[in-house]
This record gives structure tokens, sequence and C-alpha cells, in this order.
């Protein structure tokens, strides 16, 4: 009886661990979800495709600028909570934010005075997001690994409500969406800063980047980079329909955007999996295949879910969505079939390093090949082929990720890029 109890306890830990991250991205779901809203009642479809494009370029940004470097961090934190590379690794990761943040507001200046577009002007403050969201990020990543995962929760709110808050007042008070959009993303980060910084440990709790110390090595996770490109990639079916057909990428781009967080229910238990994975020596087919069937079932059930809801859109956003209903509903099945998707990345991501770099460039290139999907269905049958063309190379993908995570579950033994570090805590 006690030592069953003993086996369970590890279990149940991580079950708690899944929830509080599970309601914190659904909370964060039913935010972003908020906000799409908000700007489709606020724009017109037109002006809403070029809002979502540049969403889409912020959110590239936040995923591919610290190249590995929040993997890192949770890998040596896995194996060694006082591994003395952290604070470089921290240190690296904030001096992009930093470029980041100042390369937006060089391009946005650029643009406006060449343009003299004052939307250009009113995306200026998305400068202080990508400052502040950066560092949130790498401090989740901490949380997760710490089993702090109740902190998520308090981070997604904290830089998401304020979004919503703005954008409220800015369409019963008829002010610019835009304008209202960038600040409230602006407040939003720097109310997740404030309410997290004194839960760090103090390497972490720094806004400017210390000076670099002469010697110090900082290695990067390339691998994993480049999945994160590839996972961002996807994200540029909008502007690529944008060049073949403007109305279109609009009508295809509210429910392409109001079903991207969904994706966050299955990667709250790839979260928190990802630090046992990656200790872990062996896993096993049958180990595999339920978890993965466990972990998507829910998104696979809201899609559902969703696909059955898709005619009370425009009730939401207004008639002149009336067309993005059944692409609502051919998307649904493109999001069921991303569920299991990120379950089997993070997998393979836990393995080694040849499968993390593999999958890297496999998804690079079938991401790319699902944009050049979008534009062709869209030449073809504008929204509609579009949707189909997505939903078909998603197939294609499910099917790859699927057979390259069988394939690591056979031949024995394979020891993680954590576990082959043993006790070690310096750069591979």
């Amino acid at each position: 009886m006690t030592v069953g109890l003993r086996r369970l306890q590890p279990l149940r830990g991580f079950a708690g661990q899944v929830s509080w991250s599970l309601g914190a991205r659904v909370l964060a779901a039913g935010l972003q979800l908020a906000v799409i809203i908000l700007l489709a009642r606020g724009l017109p479809p037109s002006r809403f495709a070029v809002v979502s494009t540049v969403n889409v370029i912020l959110l590239m940004v936040t995923a591919i600028n610290g190249f590995g470097l929040i993997r890192q961090i949770q890998y040596r934190r896995s194996v060694n909570r006082d591994d003395p590379t952290l604070p470089a690794l921290y240190a690296t990761r904030l001096r992009y934010a930093h470029a980041s943040a100042l390369g937006w507001i060089a391009v946005m200046l650029a643009l406006w005075a060449i343009t003299g577009n004052e939307t250009y002007a009113a995306l200026l403050p998305a400068a202080i997001w990508l400052l502040f969201e950066q560092i949130t990020q790498t401090w989740n990543g901490i949380s997760i690994v710490d089993g702090r995962a109740h902190e998520l929760l308090w981070s997604y709110l904290s830089r998401r409500a304020p979004v919503v808050v703005v954008l409220g007042i800015a369409l019963v008070a008829g002010l610019d969406v835009v304008w209202a959009w960038t600040v409230g993303l602006a407040l939003g980060g720097i109310l997740a800063f404030a309410q997290a910084v004194r839960r760090q440990e103090p390497w972490a709790r720094h806004l400017l980047p210390p000076r670099r110390q002469p010697g110090s090595h900082v290695s990067h996770d390339f691998g994993y980079w480049l999945s994160q490109v590839g996972d961002q990639l996807r994200d540029f079916d909008v502007p690529a329909l944008a060049v073949v057909d403007i109305h279109a990428a609009g009508i295809y781009a509210l429910p392409a955007r109001l079903l991207r967080p969904m994706n966050m229910i299955a990667a709250a238990t790839a979260q928190i999996a990802f630090p046992g994975l990656s200790r872990r020596r062996h896993v096993s087919r049958r180990q595999l295949v339920l978890g993965v069937l466990a972990g998507a079932l829910p998104s696979v059930v809201v899609a559902l879910v969703l696909l059955t809801l898709a005619g009370f859109l425009p009730a939401l956003v207004g008639d002149e969505y009336e067309a993005s209903v059944p692409i609502m509903r051919i998307l649904c099945v493109c999001a069921a079939l991303w569920a299991p998707c990120t379950l089997l990345v993070t997998f393979l991501q836990s393995r080694s390093d040849d499968a993390t770099n593999l999958l890297g460039v496999i998804l690079v290139g079938l991401s790319g090949i699902q944009v050049l999907a979008v534009c062709a269905g869209g030449v073809v049958d504008g929204a509609t082929g579009a949707a189909i063309g997505s939903t078909a190379v998603q197939a294609v993908i499910l099917v790859t990720l699927s057979l390259m995570a069988l394939a690591e579950t056979t031949g024995g033994v394979r020891r993680s890029r954590a576990i082959a570090a043993g006790p070690r805590s310096g750069p591979r």
C-alpha cells in the first residue's frame, strides 16, 4: 500500500503541474480569442489581415530571437539547479531581447518617415512588449522546470488582460484600434514583469544585460531553434495569401487566428512533460502512442465542438465575415491534426541532438510547403482552397512526425542530451 502511494506521488505531481499549465494556457487562449474578436469587430477584413500579419511577425521574433537559449536554460536547470552557466545564458538571451526591441523601433520609425503612414507610428509601443515578453518567456521556462507551473497563470493573465481591456475601451470610445492594441500589449508586458520579478533568481532579475564576462561560453540549440522557425513559419499563411488575394486573406485570417490559440491545450502537457522526457532513458512505443492520444484528445474535442458552432461566427464579429464560416470548419480539421504534432515534436526534441536537428530541418521544409499550398489553394479557389491546402499538408506533417517518433522508440535505449551530459553543468 505504502509502495503504491509512493509510486503515485510523482504522477500526482505531474498531473498537478499539467493542470496548472493547462489552466494557464486555457486562460491565455480565451483572452487571445477575445483580442482577436475585438480586433475583427473594430477593423474591416483587409485591415484585420494587416494587423494579423504584424502580430505574426511579433510572435516570430519572440519565438526565434533566442536561438534555442530558453531550451538550453531549461536543460541545464533540469540537470543542475545551480548550473554556473545559467547567468551567462540568461544575459545572452536578454541582449537578444534588447536588440529586437531597438530594431523594431528603428524599422517602424524608418517606415513612418518614408511612407508617412500613421499605422507605423501606432506600432511603436509593440517594442516595449517585445522586450518584456521575451523576459517573461524565459522566466516561465524556468518556472516549469522548477515545478512552479502555478506562476504561469498570473503571467498569462497579466500579459493578456490589459490588451482586452484597452481594446474594449477603444471600441466603446471610438479610439484607434491599432493604437489600443499596441498600447495594451506594452502595458501587459510591463505588468507581467512587475508582478514576477521578485520571484526570480538574482541573476534573472536584470532588465539591462550585465557586462559580458571574458572567456564565458554560451552554446545555442540550433536544432530546437529551427523547430521554432518552422512553427512560426506556418503563421505566414495569411501574409502569403494576401499577396495572392487580400480579400481572401481577410476571410481566411479570422478563423485561422481564432483556432491558433487552441493549440495551447496540447502544448500544456508537452510543456510540463519536456523536462521529465529529457531525463528519461527509454520511451516504449506503447507509452508514446498512449501519451500522444491522451494529450491530444482535449484539443481534438474542442476542434469538433468549434466545427459545429462555426455558424455563429458572424454573430460574434459581424456579417461581413459570413464567408469565413466554411473556412473555419475546414481549419477545425486542420487544428485537430496539429494537436498530436505538438506532443510528437516535444518527444523528438527530448531524445537526442540528431533527432532534434533532423526535426528542425523537416519542420522548416514542410511548413514552407504548407504556406505554398495555402497560396496555391488561394489561386484555385480563394479562401476555401487555401484552407484545404493547409489541411492537406498538415496531414502530411502528422504522418511524418509519427513515423519519426515511432523510429525513436526502437533500437534500444536512447539517451537524451540532458542524460548524456550527466552531472556536468558546462556547455556541451
